[in-house]
């Protein structure tokens, strides 16, 4: 069981739901300090999907890449994101590798500066999990052909550039390790239960 102190919020669940209705917290999370959590997460961990849900209570921005011309890419989105850091409690982006190296080499993931990084992934064991929520999500058959593809190789990859990640269990989404810490002025968290491993 996670040693989660008692201000740490969960996600899903109706006590954030009572917390925002009963407290005097703002319909949206919000103050002049920010410390923005950067999570890089691998396609069908659940950004979109806590996006969608929480959107109206926390500042969140889902930077979907694919929208970003590719001529000028990855820096148009590294400056994107790096305009965010700022002004949102949470940024949900790529973990492509193009957009790993950059954010390295711009230093979001630099523990000594404002920003903070988490990569997140799943466990390589929960490739046909995956895939059926490509499926379920309306995904194109070519999107799932190439994940079917490159699944083992993009996770070992990962692996194997010994930064720190957190690795979903199965049946298991970003909102289900995610904490919110009202007590000091509103930051995310991931909960120590999930706590990010190098290999």
């Amino acid at each position: 069981m996670s040693n989660t102190p008692a201000h740490l919020q969960s996600f899903p669940g109706s006590d954030l739901d009572t917390y925002l209705k009963e407290s005097s917290v703002p319909a949206v999370v919000s103050d002049n300090s920010y410390s923005a959590l950067y999570i890089q997460a691998f396609p069908g961990t659940g950004k979109t999907t806590f996006y969608n849900k929480w959107q109206h209570a926390f500042d969140i921005s889902d930077s979907d890449s694919s929208k970003f011309p590719k001529d000028a890419f990855p820096g148009n989105y590294i400056e994107h994101l790096r305009s965010l850091e700022n002004t949102r409690k949470l940024v949900f982006c790529s973990s492509h590798k193009s957009v790993r190296d950059a954010m390295r080499q711009a230093n979001l993931d630099d523990v000594d500066v404002l920003v903070r990084t988490v990569l997140v992934v799943p466990h390589i064991d929960c490739k046909a999990e995956y895939l059926e929520r490509y499926k379920q999500r309306g995904s194109p058959e070519a999107f799932i052909k190439l994940l079917d593809a490159q699944w083992e190789n993009w996770l070992n990859e990962i692996k194997a550039e010994g930064h720190p990640f957190v690795e979903l269990p199965a049946g298991t989404y970003i909102e289900d390790i995610l904490r919110f810490d009202f007590s000091s002025g509103g930051l995310f968290y991931i909960d120590d239960t999930y706590l990010p491993v190098v290999f």
